[in-house]
């Protein structure tokens, strides 16, 4: 699970609305990096191609404060994992999610 106190908000908010409007279709979440993904590893994933909108989220994340201190060591991971994961994938980058429901 996702440390991170607006991560965790932002998902009870979303699967308290699917519960309450009883959905039944698949929720994928965004991959957060942190120690605990190992987890994950057995979820099912979901992979999309964002190689025309990646200049567009390194921009938004700028925009986070909370983020400025640790940008170095978080712009290496979003670089390296969009990289790793468009090569594997037949893109120049794309985006992990993972199966919540």
């Amino acid at each position: 699970h996702d440390p991170h106190p607006d991560h965790k908000m932002v998902y009870s908010i979303l699967m308290d609305v699917c519960h309450d409007i009883d959905y039944k279709g698949e929720i994928y979440m965004f991959d957060v990096w942190n120690v605990l993904n190992l987890r994950r590893i057995s979820k099912p994933m979901l992979y999309v191609d964002i190689s025309d909108t990646f200049k567009a989220k390194l921009e938004a994340l700028g925009c986070f404060r909370s983020q400025w201190s640790s940008m170095l060591v978080l712009l290496w991971n979003v670089y390296s994992s969009a990289i790793v994961h468009g090569v594997t994938h037949g893109t120049r980058f794309a985006e992990r999610f993972y199966k919540a429901k």
